[in-house]
């Protein structure tokens, strides 16, 4: 063959190989967004390093989480149809309502069948027994684990990461892969905390030292020295057990700033289930405190002045702007179903092409 012959396909196909080849270098360049660059290699962990996560869902928890609002559900509902009963208890796979002596509530019929429809029905003088199915735990698990892959997807987009992977791994795990994360600290922040929610009644009449065990629990305001990033103490307060309400119900989370002393907080807001519960909950307890508790953390402790209506609430705290915008990502993302635990977590160096 001719040698220029040979000159012009080499020619040929190191242009070629550069045409096709320019808009991956392109793509990663300083202050170049790769989404908006068409015809790219996208470049994993090998190429650019990254963060790899491996997490366990712990699943089991979705389970005794569905049985706790079965529970609070079934015992509001009783209260507004005035049946006469003792408590609704929990155990780990099911539930068991006590009534009063020689009290009757037919819980196959309207309007307790349509949440009770997964349970087994059993009942031994005064108590019924109700025993989630097997199946119906197990769809729980499999369920908390697609969930919780959707709402990790939902956080790790705002980091801005360019092609995240995100599998199931097995029966409970995912795994992460984030190429190019520069803030390793950022992103735990918004993977870590499972964001549940609660709200709570004080009990302002008990103390630490003295209080129902059974019906109440000591949970603690932290409060941060935020020059020194250090924890200057811990303000006890004694809760009702009973959960009035979770973050289930939040539409949107905004950061905002308060006028009268300059600090960020988060506003929420609720659909229109979770505000006609937040009214009820309020309107029931003017004049007492309820507790804003953030992943067993208590944010604040506001009294009730009167009824709140409008499907809004507040949390506010010692909080940073950057730690509000935290807060408000991942409760807009929504509450992971159960907790995680990160139990492998590695800082990859780009290895090919050195």
């Amino acid at each position: 063959m001719d040698i220029k012959l040979k000159g012009a396909i080499i020619l040929i196909v190191l242009l070629g190989a550069l045409y096709y080849a320019f808009p991956t270098y392109r793509a990663y360049q300083t202050g170049v967004d790769p989404q908006t660059v068409e015809n790219k290699v996208n470049l994993g962990l090998d190429l650019q390093g990254g963060m790899y996560l491996d997490i366990e869902i712990k699943a089991d928890d979705a389970v005794k989480e569905i049985l706790r609002r079965t529970a609070e559900e079934l015992e509001d509902l009783m209260i507004d149809e005035q049946v006469d009963f003792v408590e609704v208890r929990q155990t780990s796979d099911s539930l068991i309502v006590e009534m009063e002596s020689g009290r009757k509530v037919e819980l196959d019929q309207a309007p307790y069948d349509r949440f009770l429809v997964q349970f087994d029905q059993s009942e031994q003088g005064d108590l019924t027994f109700l025993k989630l199915g097997s199946e119906e735990a197990e769809l729980i698990r499999e369920n908390a684990v697609s969930q919780a892959l959707e709402v990790l997807r939902n956080r790790i987009d705002s980091l801005g990461i360019n092609e995240p992977s995100l599998q199931q791994q097995g029966v409970n795990n995912i795994v992460i892969q984030l190429p190019g994360l520069k803030d390793r600290d950022r992103a735990i922040e918004l993977i870590g905390p499972q964001a549940v929610l609660k709200f709570q009644l004080v009990n302002n009449n008990a103390t630490p030292d003295s209080y129902n065990r059974l019906t109440e629990v000591v949970k603690y305001e932290e409060i941060w020295d935020k020059a020194t990033n250090k924890l200057i103490s811990k303000r006890p307060y004694v809760l009702e057990k009973k959960i009035l309400m979770t973050g289930e119900f939040i539409r949107d989370a905004r950061v905002r700033i308060d006028p009268q002393d300059n600090r960020p907080y988060v506003s929420l807001s609720f659909d229109s289930i979770g505000a006609d519960k937040f009214a009820k909950i309020t309107r029931r307890n003017v004049g007492r405190n309820m507790a804003i508790v953030l992943d067993e953390k208590i944010q604040s402790a506001p009294v009730i002045r009167e009824a709140i209506t409008g499907g809004e609430a507040s949390i506010s705290g010692q909080f940073t702007v950057d730690e509000a915008d935290t807060l408000k990502i991942v409760l807009r993302s929504g509450s992971l179903p159960a907790p995680i635990e990160i139990r492998e977590e590695r800082t990859v160096g780009a290895s090919l092409g050195e």
